[in-house]
């Protein structure tokens, strides 16, 4: 995928019964109200139900309370389907979220996307995909001010800038386009939901993992790869719940910032490899097989919790290197975020604040058995 090219897809598609149940099983045992029938039922005019139902026009108390009832006795749904294709509603959906050319747990984002236009094909929505640089905030402004120009209904966000992102959050709300969030939940964006994992907790759980399995712990480094911490506040979220968990408990917790893309970064790793053997690290991306081995000739004692099942990690994972990885589900966030914008525009639905995805935790044993299924 190219950085900072849009690509748009629409298709038809036919819509998921399971989720919005808006067709029975069997259609011959459903019965389908048409706006006359529900105007006899109610005993007022066809135009009377077609302003209760479309929510325009004014209607007496008398009259709303009538069509109301009888909605509610026959649980009516509008055919969603033939009245978007009547209104041929078209609506835009930019995605902006890093590259795989930094960081290959992106491209599980990628396959949630192309997941959801295969399955939604052709229901009105266009989805345009923009990228930037992880490790380039510069990158994420420029691909920012493309997402405005084009003008879209709506945004999903991966926002891995903070500073940046609250700043787009900001221009965006001027143009009063809604955004969801995916990976990272920062409150000032003020985003319609969030979908991903309660990082606090997650972090929280990782420290369990390390407590359980270590023996006489005594220090743990959280080791933050490539990206800036400061700004990037997903890491110092999941570096405050390891430290919550720990936090009434005799252990020592450092920060450890290390540039995998310097030619001298395994050094960093090194300076490290005085403390003693039970020592255990929390790596809070997908990069742990970056520092793993090293890490393991010098301390085999240690505890290594990571992030993310692509291929690097999971082979560390069967062979040790790396004790656990938390499965953070990236093409289910990016599914899942662009489905919530159907519940909006579809069935005006209001979003939770937040939907949490659960906090896998992968080691060699369940691997393959969790990437079979």
């Amino acid at each position: 995928m190219c950085s900072n090219t849009f690509y748009f897809c629409s298709y038809t598609y036919k819509f998921n019964l399971q989720r919005y149940a808006i067709l029975a099983a069997n259609e011959e045992s459903m019965r389908s109200y048409t706006i006359k029938d529900i105007a006899k039922l109610a005993d007022v005019s066809a135009g009377t139900v077609d302003r209760v139902i479309h929510k325009r026009g004014k209607v007496s108390d008398k009259a709303l309370q009538k069509v109301n009832a009888v909605l509610a006795q026959i649980d009516y749904e509008p055919n969603i389907i033939a009245k978007s294709l009547k209104n041929q509603k078209v609506w835009v959906i930019a995605v902006l979220i890093p590259d795989i050319e930094t960081d290959e747990y992106w491209m599980q984002v990628y396959d949630g996307v192309r997941e959801f236009e295969k399955e939604y094909k052709g229901f009105g929505f266009k989805v345009a995909v923009d990228s930037f640089s992880s490790l380039d905030a510069a990158s994420f402004i420029k691909a920012s001010a493309a997402v405005l120009k084009l003008q879209p209904d709506a945004l999903l966000l991966a926002p891995l800038f903070l500073h940046e992102s609250i700043t787009f959050a900001n221009e965006l709300a001027e143009t009063g386009t809604p955004v969801i969030t995916i990976n990272n939940e920062i409150e000032e964006v003020h985003p319609l939901t969030f979908i991903g994992q309660n990082l606090i907790e997650s972090g929280r759980t990782a420290g369990s993992l390390i407590h359980r399995c270590s023996r006489n712990l005594q220090d743990i480094f959280v080791i933050h790869i490539s990206e800036d911490p400061v700004n990037a506040s997903h890491m110092t979220t999941k570096s405050q719940g390891i430290k919550d968990y720990f936090k009434d408990k005799d252990v020592l917790i450092h920060d450890l910032k290390i540039n995998a893309y310097h030619q001298n970064y395994l050094d960093q790793v090194k300076s490290i490899s005085n403390v003693p053997d039970t020592t255990s690290f929390f790596i809070t991306t997908s990069k742990a097989h970056q520092v793993a081995v090293e890490i393991k000739e010098w301390s085999p004692g240690a505890v290594i919790v990571g992030y993310d099942l692509i291929p690097e990690n999971v082979a560390l994972l069967k062979t040790g290197d790396i004790d656990f990885l938390i499965n953070q589900n990236p093409s289910k966030m990016s599914f899942e975020g662009l489905m919530r914008f159907t519940d909006k525009f579809l069935f005006s639905k209001e979003l939770a604040p937040h939907y949490y995805l659960p906090i896998d935790i992968i080691n060699a044993e369940n691997v393959r058995s969790y990437l079979s299924s």
